[in-house]
């Protein structure tokens, strides 16, 4: 049982705020403070020693925009807001089957978005983006 039901309350409230903010975003205008939110909630997670939650939410974000919204998870990874590992805590914690690895590739793209990413960095629009075909 959670040590800190207020906490995760909190957390869960946040959250919705966060998708909120990103869906309610003119543009990318929201991003860079959403983010920061969730750096927020990944300090606040490891103060109350609640891994779990955190980042059972961040791997939902992920799925949720990181094909939708690309450029929303390049800010996170800018910012590298990351899963919790074992190593941002000093005591065992129950569940947490995250290492520091793991962690780390979490914030890697997949291959479907540095491809989509790359195909609009070039500047040029497809024959299908212009009605040609």
């Amino acid at each position: 049982m959670p040590s800190c039901l207020l906490c995760l309350q909190l957390s869960k409230e946040m959250w919705t705020v966060i998708h909120q903010m990103i869906e309610e975003s003119f543009q990318d205008a929201l991003f860079e403070k959403a983010v920061e939110c969730i750096a927020h909630l990944r300090k606040v997670s490891i103060l109350e020693e609640e891994p779990l939650p955190f980042n059972e939410e961040l791997r939902k974000f992920k799925l949720k925009y990181e094909l939708k919204k690309p450029s929303l998870w390049k800010v996170v990874v800018n910012k590298r807001v990351s899963l919790l590992s074992d190593s941002d805590f000093t005591d065992t914690i129950d569940g947490l089957i995250v290492n520091e690895k793991q962690a780390k590739e979490f914030l890697q793209q997949t291959k479907e978005v540095n491809a989509r990413v790359e195909s609009t960095d070039v500047g040029v629009e497809d024959e299908d983006d212009l009605g040609l075909v």
